[in-house]
Order: C-alpha cells, then structure tokens, then sequence
C-alpha cells in the first residue's frame, strides 16, 4: 500500500498533536496527593505520549522533506 506525501505530512501533523496534547495534559494532572508509584505510572505513560509525538512529527517533517524535492525515492 503507498502512502502519498501528503496524507503522510497530514496524518504526522494530527498524530504529532494529538499525542503531544495528552502528553502534557498527562504530565499537567500530576498530582502531590498520589502515591510514589501512582505518579511514577503516570509520568511514564505521559512520556510515552510525547514520545509517540515526537515520532509523528518527524514523520511529518520526513514527509514535507519529500514534498519539497528534498528527499527522493528511488524509483520502481
């Protein structure tokens, strides 16, 4: 299946956001009142989030890379 450049720079945008919004508000809803390991937990999943962001916008930034002429595919 292929994937245009378009729809990937698109799709990397929304999923870049999306997962770097509930990474902050994860991190954000750290609360002093929860346990060491409640916080601990939470922390971890917040980051992973942000993570996942990460990796989406560098999809995205690969994908506008290869819209701009940038970066070429060898052809098939």
């Amino acid at each position: 299946m292929k994937v245009s450049a378009h729809f990937a720079f698109w799709g990397g945008i929304v999923f870049a956001v999306a997962c770097g919004a509930y990474g902050v508000y994860g991190l954000a809803m750290l609360d002093a009142s929860m346990t060491d390991v409640e916080r601990a937990d939470g922390r971890g999943f917040a980051i992973f989030f942000l993570f996942m962001g990460a990796i989406g916008a560098t999809m995205a930034l690969i994908s506008w890379l290869m819209l701009r002429g940038k970066i070429r595919l060898p052809e098939e």
